[in-house]
Order: structure tokens, then sequence, then C-alpha cells
């Protein structure tokens, strides 16, 4: 595998990770239940995961 080839496997595995994020973020709404905290904390690592996929998702089709 070249290294573009990697770089854009590693961009869609870190996507895959931030759509995992957001929707436990979704689960998360009910604020009797967790801290916004919490909350914050995993819609920080959905943002972190998406932006670091970024310029690997840029040379893709």
């Amino acid at each position: 595998m070249d290294g573009a080839s990697m770089a854009e496997a590693n961009a869609l595995a870190l996507v895959a990770i931030a759509r995992r994020d957001l929707q436990a973020a979704h689960g998360m709404t009910n604020t009797t239940t967790f801290h916004e905290a919490v909350w914050g904390f995993q819609v920080q690592q959905t943002i972190e995961k998406a932006l670091k996929a970024w310029p690997g998702c840029i040379s893709l089709p």
C-alpha cells in the first residue's frame, strides 16, 4: 500500500470513529443521566477525529 492509499485508509478509519463518537454524543443528551462535561468531552472527541481525517479526505473522489 502506497503512502496516499494509507493516508486515505487512515482518514476513512478516523471518519468511522468520528461517526461512532457522534452517535455516542447523541445518546448522552439526557442531562439527568450525563453531566454536560461528559457530553462536551464526547463532542470534542468527535470534532478532533473529524479534523484529523480532513486532510486525508481531501484527496478522496
